[in-house]
């Protein structure tokens, strides 16, 4: 039984890497967005949760425990891919004040908006570099710039990127000459806002850590007492026993929603779609 647990979760190990490296990072939070969705992340919790029941069968021999394992082994994809999608969009936020001041710079050398923007995007931050630049290389081909800039806030779908894009749409139809003026405002007005956020997850940073100590460490109590006292095993296979699991897995998983909800600083609706 326990070898055959072991080749289960290493085979699942396999499933998930293999599948891992066939994707590359998201351009777009839409993009990202999608990946979220069945039928392709089905298999990744398949794998993960066959892997997992695998190993918690595999060492404490109690059904229950792997079912529960099993359980909550399927989640840790989403939970991934969340994480990486939330990391994606830091990333794409904390790059707008840069591209914002070389906007600026460019417009300050006299040249024209569509030009500064495609200058610009030759230096672009890393998180808005693939983006901006393919949008920069549809200006240079004669596509209009409103109507790039436009699909280019549709496609990254975030509310920073709907300011910032729409004051240049809005300073290209008007022919504004404040629009370097209003794109200062704007980038203090974003940099505060990311300075907030990084202090507000450095706070929360231990308290992380700490909530995932407690998460983890029954189960791990539970494993161990499981694999090394044959009653314990007994008791927890018969009797009340997989009802005591199941009440603790479900305490786990509201724990873990309580502290995601409270930890999480909340995101600016997008006002403009």
């Amino acid at each position: 039984m326990r070898g055959f647990a072991v080749l289960a979760a290493g085979a699942s190990v396999w499933v998930l890497r293999a599948r891992r490296s066939r994707h590359l990072p998201s351009l777009s939070l839409r993009a990202a967005a999608r990946r979220l969705r069945p039928p392709r992340w089905a298999m990744w919790s398949l794998s993960a949760g066959v892997g997992g029941g695998a190993a918690g069968l595999g060492i404490s021999n109690v059904p229950i425990i792997g079912s529960a394992l099993a359980a909550m082994a399927a989640t840790v994809p989403y939970v991934f891919a969340t994480s990486r999608m939330e990391r994606h969009r830091q990333a794409v936020t904390a790059a707008w004040p840069d591209f914002i001041t070389l906007l600026r710079g460019q417009l300050a050398g006299g040249a024209h908006l569509p030009a500064a923007f495609v200058a610009a995007s030759e230096t672009c931050p890393s998180g808005l570099a693939a983006a901006v630049q393919a949008a920069a290389t549809r200006i240079r081909a004669g596509a209009d710039f409103v109507v790039v800039v436009h699909n280019l806030r549709i496609r990254l779908a975030d509310p920073v990127a709907d300011r910032v894009l729409l004051t240049l749409i809005q300073a290209h139809r008007s022919g504004s000459r404040r629009v370097s003026e209003l794109l200062g405002m704007l980038g203090v007005s974003v940099a505060d806002e990311l300075r907030l956020r990084g202090a507000h997850h450095a706070a929360m940073t231990q308290q992380r850590l700490t909530a995932l100590v407690a998460l983890a460490a029954p189960w791990v109590l539970l494993l161990l007492t499981a694999a090394t006292n044959p009653q314990a095993r007994e008791a927890y296979a018969t009797g009340p026993g997989p009802f005591i699991i199941g009440a603790g897995g479900l305490a786990t998983a509201l724990g873990f929603w309580l502290a995601h909800r409270t930890a999480r600083l909340g995101q600016p609706a997008r006002v403009f779609t």
